[in-house]
């Protein structure tokens, strides 16, 4: 929901808890990029600058920026989020096979973006495809690896304390995005700084819960160097 009627100092303080604590997610986009196929990494550097700019946008007098309005840079917030979120469910999918991989990354920022077009404040279309993602998931690592292809797929092991952390942080994180849900007692948007804060935190972790990143990958970078 956009914000309306500021003074001019609480304009520029509500740019800094919704806008620049974005910068909180930096750390980890760093670390995707670093670590993991582009497919991950390019999906939080979309995150984080059209994340900014809504909150900027929502912010000023106009939210109006850079000729999108806050609506527009609003929609496209969605869509980096969930998808976000998706790609962190495909990671933790495991699959080595780095064609697959990106196709199915690929897919979901497709179908998310399709999705927002059509109707993008129908919770529906939020929900839908966080769930079949986290279905995907769940029964690719524990269904699928456990019961019909345990000699064929090389299951990676958990980093237990990246786990922990990562949940331990969504915790909060989650309690200050519900608290800022209700604008009209978030002055100046202070709970939802905060979930930017420790979600920014937790996805820091939640990208080193696997024990190292896909195969494939590895070789990949080894060749490059090489070569």
């Amino acid at each position: 929901m956009a914000i309306l009627h500021l003074e001019t100092w609480e304009m520029y303080v509500v740019i800094i808890t919704t806008g620049l604590s974005n910068l909180c997610m930096l750390p980890t986009v760093l670390r995707v990029l670093k670590r993991h196929p582009p497919c991950f990494g390019s999906i939080g550097v979309f995150g984080l600058i059209v994340s900014m700019c809504y909150h900027v946008a929502e912010a000023l007098p106009d939210q109006q920026l850079f000729g999108l309005d806050e609506g527009q840079w609003h929609r496209l917030d969605n869509i980096a989020s969930i998808g976000s979120f998706n790609a962190v469910f495909v990671y933790m999918c495991d699959i080595q096979d780095s064609h697959m991989r990106e196709l199915l990354q690929l897919f979901q920022v497709s179908v998310v973006v399709v999705l927002q077009t059509h109707a993008p404040w129908d919770l529906r279309f939020t929900f839908f495809p966080l769930l079949f993602h986290l279905g995907l998931f769940l029964c690719k690592r524990f269904i699928a690896e456990k019961f019909f292809f345990q000699q064929s797929i090389h299951q990676k092991g958990w980093n237990r304390y990246s786990v922990k952390m990562a949940l331990l942080w969504l915790i909060p994180a989650l309690f200050c995005f519900v608290k800022g849900l209700d604008d009209q007692h978030d002055y100046l948007r202070i709970w939802h700084g905060l979930w930017h804060a420790f979600i920014g935190i937790s996805c820091y972790y939640q990208c080193d819960m696997l024990q190292n990143v896909p195969l494939d990958y590895v070789t990949h970078k080894h060749s490059s160097l090489e070569v």
